[in-house]
């Protein structure tokens, strides 16, 4: 899910959750408005996708079909958590806002008749019977009523809104815990995963180029054995953040699993890629790395990367299969290298 949705769009998202939960005689659980939410706010390629399958077969979505689809693409453990408590939230925001409108508009219609009733006494013969000053004291009191009443709804659909923003506020934060890698900050391999599911879609829909570059940390595992894994630890942070560092901003870099880290560079040919892979290779070999706390240095490290461009037709498997292949060529060589794959 994508929490980081406008208030508006959050409302016309969570207006057609409603509306098709109505529609298919959904019960209305937290899982489920989460389901169509997202559905129709068009975060999760796949899963609009499988509810257009079940659509399409005639059946028609059921509660059940709500749970799997919650279970596949939503479930995390935390996010799925906050996910419920923030639905039951949201629901009871609303239900605050939508009797404070209630209340205002009553308000509104308790002044209209006043104003319409005094106009009326003014227009007839029998204004010479009420003093005008009572007429005056009367609409002055009423109108003093009506702003402290405004007043008080303006606190409250102010307290609202502060709920909304702290709710989506929490929900951006774990979605974004929920997509990245706890030891080195970087995208983690769910957020790999989606970022390249859209990428492949993207290049499908606009005939956009883009490549993958898989690096890994050469001979880690005799670094580890021989420094420790805390200092093993500090140096996959520091990769992560150079590679980071030396890449565009809308580059991803995600820890792709152990030492290995795997980068998606939109609109980049694999000559580009290579490019930039060895402007990488360079500035992580000549990084001197020093032991925090004592201050020792530890030597260096260098990384092997291995390049593939995305071919119009191949899957998402087939595309880090081809990185793959080059990045073991890289390690079967002299390490330390880029190897690319030619389209």
């Amino acid at each position: 899910m994508n929490f980081d949705d406008t208030l508006d769009n959050a409302r016309k998202f969570g207006a057609a959750a409603a509306a098709s939960l109505s529609r298919y005689g959904i019960a209305p659980t937290p899982a489920a408005y989460a389901v169509w939410y997202t559905y129709h706010a068009g975060h999760i390629p796949d899963l609009v996708s499988a509810i257009a399958t079940i659509i399409a077969a005639g059946n028609g979505p059921t509660d059940g079909d709500c749970e799997s689809l919650f279970g596949r693409f939503l479930s995390g453990t935390a996010e799925a958590k906050v996910v419920e408590d923030t639905s039951f939230a949201l629901q009871e925001a609303l239900d605050i806002a939508v009797s404070a409108l209630r209340d205002a508009s009553e308000e509104a219609n308790d002044y209209a008749d006043i104003l319409n009733k005094t106009s009326a006494a003014l227009k007839s013969s029998s204004l010479s019977s009420v003093p005008l000053h009572d007429i005056i004291s009367a609409l002055a009191r009423r109108t003093a009523k009506t702003v402290t009443h405004n007043l008080q709804l303006q606190g409250r659909l102010q307290d609202s809104a502060t709920e909304l923003q702290t709710m989506r506020s929490t929900l951006a934060s774990v979605h974004l815990e929920a997509n990245t890698d706890g030891l080195t900050g970087v995208a983690n391999r769910r957020r790999f995963d989606t970022v390249l599911r859209n990428e492949i879609a993207r290049a499908g829909a606009e005939n956009h180029p883009f490549s993958l570059i898989i690096a890994d940390v050469d001979h880690f595992k005799m670094f580890n054995d021989t420094h420790g894994h805390t200092v093993g630890d500090q140096v996959l942070r520091s990769v992560a953040g150079l590679l980071t560092s030396l890449v565009r901003e809308g580059d991803t870099v995600a820890r792709y699993g152990g030492e290995e880290f795997a980068i998606i560079l939109p609109g980049i040919s694999v000559e580009q890629a290579a490019a930039t892979a060895e402007r990488l290779r360079a500035s992580v070999a000549s990084r001197k790395i020093i032991q925090r706390g004592s201050g020792t240095p530890v030597g260096s490290v260098t990384m092997s990367f291995g390049i593939a461009e995305y071919r119009g037709t191949e899957t998402a498997h087939s595309l880090i299969e081809r990185a793959d292949r080059a990045l073991y060529a890289a390690k079967a060589g002299n390490r330390n290298i880029v190897c690319g794959v030619n389209r």
